[in-house]
């Protein structure tokens, strides 16, 4: 598997991209898995700053991607603070997959959904009716409270939606402000107003 990089207002060297690529090898070999696909992305963050932040996708399977970003001073330091945060997370997945086939549940099957593109624009007349640029379907996994809160941890997302395994109904799970992650379950019980689970 070769990793499709970009080095956004900068040359990367080949070297750096051959040690990014022999690196995320070498983990997925060690962990088994064989992604469809990876994508790279290294780019200065700030203005008149040297300061780096490295970006990694792997998408591993069906709707399931790992991603793992790292911000250093020096691009090197970058991709070892971005591999010591991606095998964790390869780690935690090859755990949760174990736990999976111990007590693989026969109501897994995602609800399909279709998804829409709208064009942003600042201008004031197209603000309430947004054109659509694309159209596409979803898929909306099937899944615990606890692996969706995983799966939206491995793909570094804000949120997530998943269809709750216990009840089948719609559930969002989301990164709060305040580091926490907030979880709507429109099934529960409702409580006091614009409160809502802090997970």
């Amino acid at each position: 598997m070769k990793i499709s990089f970009t080095g956004r207002h900068l040359d990367s060297s080949d070297a750096f991209v051959s040690k990014l690529d022999t690196e995320i090898e070498s983990l997925c070999n060690k962990y088994g898995l064989s992604p469809i696909d990876a994508t790279g992305n290294l780019y200065r963050v700030g203005h008149g700053t040297h300061h780096f932040r490295l970006d990694v996708s792997l998408h591993l399977s069906k709707g399931l991607y790992i991603r793992s970003h790292s911000e250093c001073a020096d691009a090197y330091n970058a991709l070892t603070s971005l591999m010591k945060s991606l095998e964790l997370k390869l780690r935690r997945h090859k755990k949760r997959l174990e736990d999976h086939h111990r007590r693989r549940d026969q109501h897994t099957q995602p609800m399909m959904a279709p998804s829409y593109v709208l064009h942003g624009n600042d201008e004031e007349d197209k603000a309430l009716a947004p054109p659509t640029i694309a159209e596409m379907v979803t898929e909306i996994p099937r899944l615990s409270v606890a692996d969706a809160v995983m799966r939206l941890d491995f793909a570094d997302d804000p949120f997530l939606i998943f269809l709750h395994s216990g009840h089948g109904g719609i559930n969002v799970i989301h990164r709060r402000s305040d580091g926490n992650i907030g979880w709507i379950d429109p099934s529960l019980k409702p409580v006091i107003p614009g409160s809502e689970a802090v997970l």
